[in-house]
């Protein structure tokens, strides 16, 4: 239950970690 959100919100937040680090670097 709510297991396919949870994974595409956690794939969406390690994207935007992913962005970040970029930014920062």
């Amino acid at each position: 239950h709510g297991g396919v959100e949870w994974k595409k919100l956690k794939k969406d937040t390690e994207d935007a970690i992913s962005r970040l680090k970029k930014i920062i670097k």
